[in-house]
């Protein structure tokens, strides 16, 4: 069986929180087996196979379904560092550098010694 799915998805950027438009475009193929030695004799011979599944009665294709879409998306999805609002360069100016913090604490405890 192959899933074919695509369109556009509204995704939350990480970095700016802001929302962007997202293309989904998936493209799987999953190995529908019989009966477990099916199952087995296709683990076997791997050899670029993408997915197998054993089809009873239990197996809930739904949830697949929703596994395979989710599986597609990317894990911290950004803009593109070009499109993204947020200028990360000014936001990394204004903050004190934690190293520069340490550096000032510890000449400041030189001069009391």
């Amino acid at each position: 069986m192959r899933l074919e799915a695509g369109g556009q998805l509204q995704l939350q950027c990480q970095r700016c929180m802001q929302d962007f438009g997202w293309d989904l475009a998936t493209n799987s193929l999953v190995y529908i087996a019989r009966n477990v030695a099916e199952l087995d004799l296709w683990d076997r011979q791997a050899d670029g196979l993408e997915d197998a599944v054993l089809a009873d009665s239990q197996f809930d294709w739904f949830a697949w379904l929703e596994d395979e879409l989710l599986l597609s998306l990317p894990a911290a999805p950004i803009h593109r560092a070009e499109i993204c609002p947020t200028d990360r360069t000014t936001q990394q100016a204004s903050q004190p550098n934690p190293f520069a913090v340490l550096a000032t604490l510890k000449q400041h405890q030189k001069l009391k010694s």
